[in-house]
């Protein structure tokens, strides 16, 4: 009986209860919580003290750490502290963040627009100007596609 009724009072919570715990896989971090090279990536480009939030994401099988800061600009980690995305809100992404070959493509083809963020996925990169284009490269920064504006 006891049991039945724990069952039934689980199953009457509220949607927004099950969606809080379905969010369980995140959680908030310290600075130093981070793994050193997201710590290290951290204090080369961005201001520490200007850092909004550090979320650990665990979901389907991949770790991976978002650290957001005042301004909205945004880095995403994996688990072993790489980062594999970095969105700035009010400036260029730094040019030693891509290939070379990148970096000149968009300045001498899309000259005034500012290169927004840029994403390692596997063995490609992909970078988003501040117009709303999205190009894709190789590894080798050769073009692969031009992802149009939304």
């Amino acid at each position: 009986m006891a049991t039945a009724l724990a069952i039934t009072a689980l199953s009457a919570q509220p949607a927004h209860y099950h969606n809080s715990r379905q969010g369980a896989n995140n959680h908030h971090l310290t600075f130093y919580e981070l793994p050193v090279s997201a710590q290290t990536f951290v204090n080369t480009y961005f201001d520490r003290n200007d850092i909004k939030s550090i979320d650990k994401d665990r979901s389907r099988g991949h770790t991976s750490y978002n650290v957001r800061f005042r301004d909205n600009s945004r880095v995403k980690f994996s688990a072993d502290g790489d980062w594999e995305k970095v969105h700035l809100s009010r400036y260029d992404v730094p040019r030693r963040l891509m290939p070379p070959r990148i970096h000149y493509y968009v300045s001498q083809t899309y000259p005034g627009e500012v290169l927004m963020t840029v994403e390692r996925r596997g063995r490609h990169w992909i970078v988003e100007l501040s117009d709303g284009m999205k190009l894709k490269f190789d590894s080798s920064g050769n073009l692969k596609k031009i992802i149009d504006k939304f």
